[in-house]
């Protein structure tokens, strides 16, 4: 945890590790980040 004091405001920085389940197929992903848009995935998902 960490106080910043010109924010006077707390942080809670938490780090953890998952198990990646096993590749089911051969499918990539490509994800654009940009300025419009947050991000576009190569399967044309808007965020």
């Amino acid at each position: 945890m960490k106080y910043d004091n010109r924010k006077d405001a707390f942080f809670l920085h938490i780090i953890f590790r998952k198990e990646s389940p096993e590749r089911s197929g051969n499918k990539v992903l490509g994800i654009d980040r940009g300025i419009v848009n947050i991000a576009v995935c190569s399967n044309n998902v808007f965020f």
